[in-house]
C-alpha cells in the first residue's frame, strides 16, 4: 500500500473527520440504513396492502437513511472534536485518519485527495 501523503498531518480536524467517516462504519452505515429502511417499508406495505408501496420506499429510503445514520455519527464526532484544543484534536485524529487510508480503496483514496487539497 501507499504510504499517506504528507498533507494528511496538516488537515484541520474538520477533513480529517470526513475521511475518516468515508472510509471507517460504511459497512455498518449501509446496514442501519437497510434495517430503518426495510422497517418503514414493512409499514408502508402494511398500511396500504400493496407490495409495490413497500419495495418502492425500500428502494427510495435506503440511501437516505444510510446517510443519515453516517451524519448522524459525524455530527456525534464532530461535537466531541470540537470541545478540543486544535493540537490535542490533530494528535488523535492523526492515527485514525492514517489507519483510513491504509484500508481505503482505490476509489475511495481518490476521494480522499480531493478532500486534502487545499481550497483556494
Amino acid at each position: 500500500m501507499d504510504a499517506p501523503p504528507a498533507e494528511l498531518a496538516e488537515l484541520s480536524p474538520e477533513r480529517s473527520l470526513a475521511i475518516v467517516a468515508l472510509v471507517e462504519g460504511a459497512g455498518r452505515d449501509a446496514l442501519a440504513g437497510a434495517i430503518v429502511a426495510a422497517v418503514l417499508a414493512a409499514a408502508a406495505w402494511g398500511a396500504s396492502g400493496r407490495w409495490v408501496v413497500g419495495a418502492i420506499t425500500l428502494c427510495v429510503l435506503f440511501p437516505l437513511a444510510a446517510r443519515a445514520w453516517r451524519s448522524l455519527r459525524l455530527a456525534g464526532r464532530r461535537r466531541r472534536f470540537a470541545r478540543m484544543e486544535l493540537a490535542d484534536a490533530r494528535r488523535v485524529l492523526a492515527p485514525l485518519v492514517a489507519a483510513a487510508w491504509e484500508r481505503a480503496s482505490p476509489g475511495q483514496r481518490a476521494a480522499l485527495m480531493r478532500i486534502t487539497r487545499p481550497t483556494v
